[in-house]
């Protein structure tokens, strides 16, 4: 899972919103969603936690996914992706 899959998620979730108007409802730059869907840069909590409400998703589970994609090392990677399959069960 990506950050690109989370705003895709609250694309179908709104009816086909446009990134531009995530953007809006985030009080953020368009740019920024480009930078979160392709992850130069991370959603803040707070914006991940409203994506998340959004798209109908669990806060816990993309914190941890999002952290797995940030984590510099394969094995800090592999660890928050082992505690994120268990917010996903």
């Amino acid at each position: 899972q990506t950050c690109a899959d989370l705003l895709d998620a609250v694309k179908a979730n709104k009816n086909g919103c446009s990134d531009y108007q995530i953007a809006k409802w985030l009080g953020v730059g368009s740019a920024y969603i480009c930078d979160y869907r392709h992850e130069r840069r991370f959603p803040t909590k707070p914006h991940l936690i409203d994506l998340c409400e959004w798209a109908d998703e669990d806060p816990a589970y993309w914190l941890f996914i999002l952290e797995a994609r940030k984590a510099k090392t394969a094995r800090v990677a592999a660890k928050m992706e082992r505690v994120a399959q268990r917010y996903a069960s």
